[in-house]
């Protein structure tokens, strides 16, 4: 498998700012990796004075399965309101919080984000 075609299978997956309205503030793809912080060499960032200079990492592996590490104190990253203390899969729809920022987690078919073992044992749809 070439490199082009473990991109084409990879899930096309974002994330979206959300204002305090609750209407997305724009969107940031996902492509292999995506590094929140305050740090300049960070993808997306937060100029806030309590948030590290890499706080939190989006990764994508070999299956397509969206990873959160965070980097900063636990309850400073949270993922559907838990804290994230170890390495989580992120999901659809998901809802990430860094220091009262919300992001959402997108993903254009989210069928194809599931694991395998997912998939298979899904019941089939007519």
């Amino acid at each position: 498998q070439t490199a082009v075609q473990a991109a084409e299978m990879m899930p096309k997956c974002w994330i979206s700012y959300l204002k305090k309205s609750g209407v997305s503030g724009g969107k940031m793809p996902i492509t292999s990796s995506l590094v929140l912080g305050r740090g300049v060499e960070c993808d997306v960032a937060i100029r806030l004075p309590d948030v590290e200079l890499k706080h939190a990492q989006l990764t994508v592996d070999d299956k397509g399965t969206v990873w959160l590490e965070n980097f900063g104190k636990p309850e400073t990253t949270t993922l559907n309101g838990a804290p994230v203390e170890q390495r989580m899969p992120v999901k659809h729809e998901d809802e990430m919080h860094i220091r009262g920022r919300i992001f959402r987690f997108t993903i254009e078919d989210p069928a194809s984000a599931l694991p395998a073992q997912a998939v298979k044992s899904s019941p089939k749809r007519s």
